[in-house]
C-alpha cells in the first residue's frame, strides 16, 4: 500500500501490509510500478487523489496486469489555480479521455473505472430500480444488453433519476475550531464542490437552466453550469427525512448521472443528477467552499 503518511502505518503493520511511505507522483509513478509488477501480474486498486487515473492504466496496460479504481482522477492543478476554461475544468473532459482509452486497449487486461459504492453501485441499484417498476407496472423485462435496459427504461416512460444522498452521521467528539472534518475524502469534497456543476440532460428537456451551456465536443450526453458545485443548490428528497435541499455534486456525477444518461436510448436518454448533503459539521465555516 502507498500511503505518504506514516499517521497509521502501525494498522499497515499489525494486519501485514507492507507499507510504502511514498507519494506516487508524475515523475515517480512508473518506475515505481513497474518494480512491484516484474512478471506483468497482478492488480492496481487506485483508491487516491491526485494521481492520473488514465496514466495508471495505460502504465496497467503495459505491464499486462489487471486495475480497479473509484473515481478518475487528474494530477494536481486541475482541480485548483488552473488556468483552463471552466468546461474544461469539467468531469466531461476526463471521462472521454477514459471511454477513449478502452477504445485504444479491446482485448486487454481489464480495466474497471468508477466502480465504488457511488459511483458504482448506484448503477447496480438503478437497474433493480427499473425491475421492481416493470414488475409494480405489469411490464416483462429480462434486459441483457445496454440496449435493452435503455428500451426497459423508455418503455417504463422514465424521464428522471434523481440520486439523493443525506450524510447523517454524527461524530462522539466535537469538531475542534478551524479544522476540516468529513466522513469521505476530504480532499474529494473541495475539489467537486469547486468544480463547475454539471448534470446529464435528457432529450425532453427543451432549453437550459440559468447559466447552463452545453459541451462542443464529444456526444454531448452532459451539459456544464458556471457556478461551483457547491454554491448550486438543488431541491432533493430522502426516504427517512423527506424533502430539504441539498448541493450540486459534481464528482458523483461525472460517472453516474452521465453514465445513466448514456444508458438511456437515443432517441430519449433521461435527465439524471446527483445531490449530497453532507455532515453537518463539514458545512461549517471550517470549509471555504461555504464563507
Amino acid at each position: 500500500m502507498f500511503e505518504p503518511s506514516g499517521e497509521f502505518a502501525h494498522i499497515l503493520r499489525d494486519h501485514g501490509i507492507r507499507h510504502l511511505q511514498v507519494a506516487l507522483t508524475a515523475e515517480n509513478y512508473a518506475k515505481i510500478l513497474r518494480g512491484l509488477f516484474p512478471e506483468g501480474r497482478g492488480m492496481i486498486v487506485n483508491l487516491s487523489v491526485d494521481v492520473d487515473s488514465i496514466e495508471l492504466m495505460e502504465l496497467a496496460q503495459e505491464m499486462g496486469v489487471q486495475y480497479l479504481d473509484t473515481v478518475f482522477e487528474p494530477w494536481p492543478g486541475f482541480y485548483f489555480g488552473s488556468t483552463l476554461p471552466n468546461a474544461e475544468r469539467t468531469n466531461y473532459p476526463l471521462r472521454e479521455r477514459v471511454r477513449e482509452l478502452g477504445k485504444a486497449y479491446v482485448g486487454g487486461p481489464t480495466l474497471v473505472s468508477c466502480c465504488g459504492a457511488n459511483p458504482g453501485m448506484v448503477s447496480w441499484l438503478l437497474k433493480e430500480a427499473l425491475l421492481r417498476l416493470a414488475a409494480d407496472t405489469g411490464v416483462t423485462a429480462d434486459p441483457k444488453s445496454r440496449e435493452d435496459w435503455a428500451a426497459l427504461m423508455q418503455g417504463l416512460g422514465v424521464k428522471g433519476v434523481h440520486v439523493a444522498e443525506w450524510d447523517t452521521k454524527v461524530s462522539a467528539h466535537a469538531k475542534p475550531q478551524g479544522v476540516f472534518v468529513n466522513t469521505w475524502s476530504v480532499d474529494g469534497l473541495l475539489s467537486e464542490g469547486y468544480q463547475p456543476a454539471e448534470l446529464g440532460l435528457g432529450t425532453h428537456e427543451k432549453k437550459l437552466p440559468p447559466n447552463g451551456h452545453t459541451f462542443d465536443h464529444g456526444p454531448g450526453y452532459a451539459i456544464w453550469i458556471d457556478r461551483p458545485g457547491a454554491d448550486t443548490r438543488v431541491r432533493s428528497w430522502c426516504r427517512m427525512w423527506g424533502s430539504s435541499s441539498g448541493w450540486w455534486s459534481p464528482i458523483m456525477n461525472r460517472c453516474r448521472s452521465r453514465t445513466i444518461t448514456r444508458s438511456g436510448p437515443t432517441g430519449m436518454p433521461p435527465i439524471a443528477r446527483l445531490s449530497t448533503m453532507p455532515i453537518t459539521p463539514a458545512m461549517t465555516r471550517s470549509c471555504p467552499c461555504t464563507r
